[in-house]
């Protein structure tokens, strides 16, 4: 199996194992420890600053592992035991765009395929927009939520389309959830099936996530979805997004947010990408592929691939993650990856001081957490 990894993962040594685990299945006991799978080199000082941002107010659960072994996993701050969903807000972006490259695995589409091959009446400045533009946010759409509140496919659409363009197609990043809305719409036109439908049967159900959910749709049977942080703030949203303490499904929250999922689930979605489980060798050099200067931090590129935002030095990959939140919830999400390290962290503690809790949380454990 090395060979894959060598092939797969040539950008990403960085990033993954040098040999390929039994995926972990979420719900299940995970695989026996292998020598590069030890733990924290300090259990006692992970604990200890888990203990202190629960003190500060953190909420949420929290899940770290090396390679295929999980080495943490528990709620923080008073977080309920066993299974519990959160919303992922951005987060949800890596399973839209691994939904467009299993429908071009599947000869449905391909990436440099226009806008106008999907939907015809596109306007006359975004028919050349590919599918590449809107996965890598260089598409020239603005970050204006147009598709909000909108039930149906083609209202959406028209709605996102109509914008103007917040800059030229094609040149430079320029960060639009509006854009993987319109992935959404295309995944659907693709799959002849709705998007909630094709990501559950394309790629949740292969890799065993079964606690992983929709915005608008019945919950996970059994899975606790964690309650909102202020209850007040959440009714003061559009009742065709938010109503009575339930989501509504809207175009607006498909494609760029909308899912919901678990700690265990997560990594089991990682563990199942890291196999070849769901996506072939050459999709998966796309996903993770850094395609798009964001910005240079001291020595260090920062640059988005296909749903993931990548940070390379000297043409390495270091780490590989995502953010995501629905702030007027509470409910906000971390991923970060790199060596043989995982941690995810899942909060609906809000965002004190503008700073997503699930984010503080994951960086402060990264230095904790990393092999002696």
């Amino acid at each position: 199996m090395l060979s894959f990894l060598r092939l797969c993962f040539a950008m990403l040594s960085a990033v993954w194992p040098l040999t390929v685990q039994r995926p972990y299945a979420p719900g299940a006991a995970p695989p026996p420890a292998t020598p590069a799978a030890t733990g924290p080199r300090d259990t006692a000082a992970v604990q200890a600053f888990l203990r202190t941002q629960a003190a500060a107010g953190f909420r949420g659960h929290v899940l770290v592992a090396r390679g295929a072994r999980v080495l943490v996993q528990q709620p923080v701050g008073g977080a309920s035991r066993g299974p519990v969903a959160y919303w992922l807000g951005s987060t949800t972006k890596q399973f839209t765009a691994a939904a467009v490259l299993k429908l071009a695995e599947q000869g449905r589409l391909r990436v440099t395929d226009p806008l106008a091959r999907f939907f015809p009446a596109a306007p006359a400045d975004k028919r050349a927009m590919t599918l590449h533009h809107l996965l890598t946010h260089t598409s020239g759409l603005g970050d204006r939520y147009s598709a909000d509140g909108q039930q149906q496919r083609d209202r959406a659409v028209r709605a996102i389309l109509s914008q103007p363009l917040a800059g030229p197609v094609g040149q430079s990043y320029r960060y639009s959830s509006d854009g993987y809305c319109l992935l959404a719409a295309v995944v659907e036109v693709a799959s002849g099936t709705s998007f909630e439908q094709y990501v559950r049967t394309a790629l949740l159900q292969p890799a065993g996530l079964a606690h992983t959910g929709f915005w608008g749709q019945p919950l996970p049977a059994g899975v606790p979805l964690a309650p909102a942080q202020d209850a007040q703030r959440a009714r003061r949203v559009s009742r065709r997004v938010y109503a009575r303490g339930q989501s509504r499904a809207n175009y607006g929250y498909r494609g760029a947010t909308g899912m919901c999922s678990t700690t265990a689930d997560l990594f089991g979605w990682l563990q199942a990408l890291r196999s070849a489980k769901v996506l072939s060798d050459s999709s998966l050099r796309q996903l993770f592929a850094p395609a798009v200067a964001v910005r240079r931090e001291k020595d260090v590129d920062v640059s988005y691939a296909y749903g993931w935002v990548v940070t390379t030095q000297n043409g390495q990959t270091q780490l590989v993650r995502h953010a995501g939140a629905e702030d007027w919830l509470g409910h906000n999400s971390f991923i970060l990856l790199g060596g043989e390290t995982t941690v995810v962290v899942l909060s609906n503690a809000g965002e004190p001081g503008g700073n997503a809790w699930s984010r503080t949380m994951a960086e402060g454990l990264w230095p904790l957490v990393q092999a002696p």
